[in-house]
């Protein structure tokens, strides 16, 4: 085919100008350019040479172009010497640096062959370790690694030097030169296939403080800094863990929950510092009761716990561990010199096998709340009726809440009777709860309650406010009646309240009462908890105008001690002593020592649970001032205690009954 004019030359220049890249690529190389200009000017020499038959002349061309062949080559082999020689330089630059690194380095540098022998080690071995490097290299690495960790560390060499391998990380125990284990961290690479060094290179780097930093604080993490003992988190989980092993061994778990009794006023009256001290010789206690594979936690405050594993379905060996526990702990604890009792309340949950971590544990803390409630320092086993028990009373507790608002809560009234005249010259607060659906509760079962939640300082207050107010409204509607006292009870709550004397003073305020018309009655364990901040209270509400009484004098820690120290006018003798009096002489006789303390300290007694003729016949012979029971009225409710005062109460007119009178009900009538 023929090309069109506008193409013929197209290919043509195209090939041309290929050609000449290709001539300009080759005389651009460095050193072509000289050699190829040399080479062909002594080709055309020699051509022109021969070609004229001057002999002589290619003799010389060809000779001198022999010379400058060889000085060619001698140009090519300078040029590749000084290369080699320049890369020994480069070489030896990289080596001088490499070692002035590794001579600084706090980081030891190791190259391993291909089993554990140690070729070279850098001088970091002598500052980090103690050991010099001629005493290591040539050594086996399994010589200075403990033996524990020997195993792992040859795994990770093998897998370090594998052709395909990365940079890979191990952590082991090495010996220093005083013979301690230090724990370092390794990062291995494979240079094995690098002729300069052919071999595996370790970095080590040690990590001792660093890891011990760490295990401190996972310790502290699940553990109880005080006592040392598994905290609440490490204690589920170890809970959790058992329970799964159990389901695969057929075997039970169990729990214990414990709780110091009177810890909180050992602590309160001793200090924190002595609280402290308890709970140490607590737990070291508890430690020395269990098996070796038990698990002992503090849960916080004054609870422990215990983990056993391996329990038969009968739960033999944990109630054995719990009598263990209760025996330990029913020793005197020495506490600043003194000693000082703090027994346990124990619960005990056996698992079914259904059950999670929590669910066990909250039945053994159900079952310890039983065992406190039932009279503390006892071991009750968990049954289903608890958890019942309980949710019913969580159920109370809400509905207590609401029982103020909700005008649910009642006064009523017990008469407190002078045993010579038969009048009344006081009377006892109680309160009541009519519940909308329950009806009415015992205040044995929601006074407990309030008094544990705390909802007791609200109902205290309440009942002060309205007890006065009652008090001042009869004094005023019955004039020609001496003025009767009114008795309102105080928990242990109450009396720990920073706002007690406030409230005090403002239900007196409020209803215009005279102050020594109320009388404001404690317990002797009350009165004891706290002591020395107790005589400072009563101090303070004696300071107020107001009586105080011992509720219950003699069951407890009667003592005449403590009848000196606390301001108190009123001795209450407890019914249990009133209920055998006439049963004779000796049935009589600890009536007759509590009244004749009284009387002989000047304070008024007075007999509670007087329900019979007899036993008021033999009080009065007694010599016992006043009473209260059933043989002389039920509690009433503040409407009816009008009318039984204008029947019973003490008239201001008639003189013989004012001889009858105590000197303060005496200064009340002036």
């Amino acid at each position: 085919m023929n090309a069109t004019p506008g193409h013929t030359g197209a290919p043509r220049t195209s090939v041309g100008r290929s050609r000449w890249r290709t001539a300009l690529r080759a005389v651009r190389r460095p050193s072509v350019l000289p050699r190829v200009a040399v080479s062909l000017g002594f080709a055309v020499l020699l051509q022109q040479a021969i070609a004229s038959h001057a002999w002589n002349l290619a003799l010389i061309t060809f000779g001198t172009f022999l010379l400058s062949v060889m000085n060619l080559l001698r140009q090519q082999v300078l040029t590749r010497e000084g290369a080699r020689l320049n890369s020994i330089r480069v070489k030896a630059d990289n080596e001088t640096r490499f070692r002035t690194l590794v001579q600084y380095s706090t980081d030891l540098i190791t190259i391993i062959d291909g089993a554990d022998t140690i070729r070279y080690v850098s001088p970091a071995i002598s500052r980090v370790f103690g050991h010099e490097p001629l005493d290591v290299e040539g050594r086996a690495l399994r010589e200075f690694v403990h033996p524990d960790d020997v195993v792992p560390m040859l795994g990770f060499l093998t897998e370090a030097a594998k052709p395909s391998s990365r940079a890979t990380t191990s952590q082991w125990r090495l010996r220093n030169a005083g013979g301690s284990w230090c724990r370092v961290e390794n990062v291995a690479v494979n240079l094995l296939g690098d002729e300069s060094v052919c071999g595996v290179v370790i970095t080590t780097r040690d990590v001792t403080h660093r890891v011990a930093l760490e295990e401190q604080l996972l310790h502290r993490a699940f553990h109880d800094e005080l006592t040392g003992l598994a905290n609440r988190a490490l204690f589920t989980n170890r809970v959790e863990q058992a329970l799964l092993r159990a389901s695969r061994d057929a075997h039970r778990t169990a729990v214990l929950f414990l709780d110091l009794d009177d810890f909180k006023e050992i602590n309160d009256s001793l200090g924190h510092a002595a609280g402290d001290s308890l709970l140490m010789q607590g737990a070291d206690r508890l430690r020395a009761c269990l098996r070796a594979g038990d698990t002992a936690a503090r849960l916080g405050g004054d609870e422990f716990a215990v983990l056993l594993e391996g329990c038969e379905d009968s739960g033999e060996e944990a109630m054995q561990v719990a009598e263990r526990i209760a025996n330990a702990f029913a020793r005197p604890f020495e506490l600043d010199e003194r000693e000082a009792f703090s027994t346990a309340s124990i619960g005990i949950a056996i698992s079914s096998g259904s059950e999670a971590g929590e669910d066990l544990l909250r039945n053994a803390d159900l079952a310890m709340y039983l065992a406190k409630k039932r009279g503390k320092a006892r071991v009750e086993r968990f049954a289903s009726h608890m958890h019942e028990e309980v949710v019913e009373r969580l159920d109370l507790l809400a509905d207590l809440r609401y029982a103020i608002e909700r005008d649910e809560l009642q006064l009523e009234y017990q008469p407190i009777v002078d045993l010579e005249t038969r009048t009344v010259s006081g009377l006892e607060t109680l309160v009541r709860w009519d519940h909308p659906r329950r009806g009415r509760i015992a205040p044995a079962d929601f006074i407990p309650i309030a008094e544990q939640s705390g909802l007791i300082v609200a109902i205290g207050r309440w009942v002060l406010l309205h007890a006065c107010a009652h008090a001042r409204h009869w004094s005023r509607s019955l004039p020609e009646l001496l003025p009767v006292t009114v008795t309102v009870n105080l928990s242990a709550r109450q009396l720990g309240d920073e706002h007690l004397l406030d409230d005090v003073a403002n239900a007196l305020r409020v209803a215009g009462l005279r102050r020594d018309q109320l009388v404001l009655e404690l317990t002797e364990s009350t009165l004891l908890a706290n002591s020395e901040e107790t005589v400072g209270i009563l101090t303070s509400l004696k300071a107020l105008g107001v009586r105080l009484a011992i509720d219950d004098f003699g069951t407890g820690y009667s003592s005449l001690s403590y009848l000196h120290r606390f301001p108190v006018d009123v001795l209450k003798i407890d019914k249990s002593f009133v209920a055998g009096v006439h049963g004779g002489p000796g049935a009589s006789a600890l009536a007759s020592a509590v009244v004749a303390l009284g009387n002989s300290l000047g304070l008024r007694t007075v007999a509670e649970g007087i329900e019979s003729e007899a036993q008021f016949e033999v009080l009065h012979a007694l010599g016992c001032k006043f009473g209260q029971g059933y043989l002389f009225s039920h509690p009433l409710p503040p409407g009816d205690v009008m009318a039984y005062l204008t029947l019973h109460g003490q008239r201001a007119s008639v003189s013989d009954a004012r001889s009858q009178l105590t000197p303060l009900q005496q200064d009340d009538a002036m």
